[in-house]
Parts: structure tokens; C-alpha cells; sequence
């Protein structure tokens, strides 16, 4: 398994229409447009479809990863916080001869409809093309700038490994040309002082 995508919020946000639906929620962030193509015209879809593109975390609790709970003041029965009305997967508050549970796993657990991670720091870098003067900005995550700047250092270290390997190969070329007009000046050196003694 390769490492997780990672989205930031605006990226999340731009997913917000009823046949594109986007949620993030405790880190992750969910494709639910499969879901809505399956009950689409179920009415439980709709507190679902009025979050799409934005972060639902307060909707589940951080430790159990499921729906948050309350105990109803007039009955004292636990019952599902779902502050935007129930939803998709979610059980009636009472008895009801209309539901079934015979769906699986709920959405919030099916990984299957997870497209990656939600990044919690990012920043706005801008980058300038020094032949042309054009500037673009980007909004990158934490890790994507760490894993930027590390392509950067290995590229750079490539490159000096390159300087170095040409450098060394000049010096070779240099010490044998040195060696051909030594040799050469030796050579004519002896001929000459072989004439002058004839």
C-alpha cells in the first residue's frame, strides 16, 4: 500500500455539488458520491448532501470513531447526536418497522469510500519562473512541503555528484594531456640532442 493522498481543506471544499460529494471527518476525507448515487433519492441523504465539502468531525466522537451520543433529558436513553437531523446509516430514535440493519458497515467505517487524508497545517508557497517573472501561488500541506524540499536536496545532491564525476574526469583528461606534452617534450628534447651530437 503506498502512502495515503493528502487534501487540504479548500481541495475538500471544491466538492460540494449533489453529484460530487466530498466530507472530511477526524483526518480522513470521504468520497461519498458512490453512496449518493445509491440512495439518492432517500431523504436521510440530506443532512449528508448540505455538508458536502466541509468538515463533519463535531458529528462523531474523536475515541470511538462513531457517531456521537447523548442521554435524552425526557427519557434517559442514549440517543445519536446528529445535529443536522438523522442520516444515512443511523438508527430511529424508537422502534420502526420501516428500517433494517442488514446494510454492512455504515459510511464513516467503510474504507472503501475513503480518498485520503485531511491536512491539518498547510501553507501557501510561490513559486517564480527567474526567465519569465510569472508567479504562482499553491496552498501545499505540511508533508508535501517537507516531501518537496527533500526531492529538492536529493536533486541537488544528483547534481553535485555529477559536478564532482565531471570534475574528476577533467582532472583525468588534464593529467593526461599533461603527461602526452611531457612525453612530447621529451621526445623532441632527445631528437634534438641527438641531432646536435650528428
Amino acid at each position: 500500500m503506498g502512502r495515503p493522498k493528502f487534501f487540504t481543506p479548500s481541495e475538500v471544499a471544491a466538492h460540494n455539488s449533489a453529484a460530487d460529494i466530498w466530507v472530511s471527518f477526524l483526518g480522513k476525507v470521504f468520497d461519498l458520491s458512490p453512496l449518493m448515487d445509491r440512495h439518492g433519492g432517500d431523504v436521510l441523504m440530506l443532512p449528508i448532501m448540505e455538508a458536502a465539502g466541509k468538515d463533519i468531525s463535531h458529528w462523531f466522537d474523536p475515541e470511538t470513531k462513531d457517531i456521537q451520543t447523548y442521554v435524552d433529558p425526557q427519557t434517559c436513553c442514549l440517543r445519536y447526536y446528529t445535529p443536522r437531523g438523522r442520516f444515512l446509516h443511523v438508527p430511529p430514535t424508537g422502534p420502526r418497522s420501516d428500517w433494517t440493519n442488514d446494510f454492512g458497515e455504515p459510511w464513516w467505517k467503510d474504507q472503501s469510500y475513503q480518498v485520503g487524508r485531511l491536512s491539518s497545517k498547510t501553507r501557501w508557497i510561490r513559486i517564480i519562473n527567474m526567465l519569465t517573472s510569472q508567479e504562482q501561488r499553491l496552498e501545499v500541506y505540511h508533508v508535501m512541503l517537507y516531501h518537496v524540499m527533500l526531492y529538492h536536496f536529493m536533486l541537488y545532491r544528483v547534481m553535485y555528484h555529477v559536478m564532482l564525476y565531471h570534475f574528476m574526469l577533467y582532472r583525468v583528461m588534464l593529467y593526461r594531456a599533461m603527461l602526452y606534452h611531457f612525453m612530447l617534450y621529451h621526445f623532441m628534447l632527445y631528437h634534438f640532442m641527438l641531432y646536435r651530437v650528428m
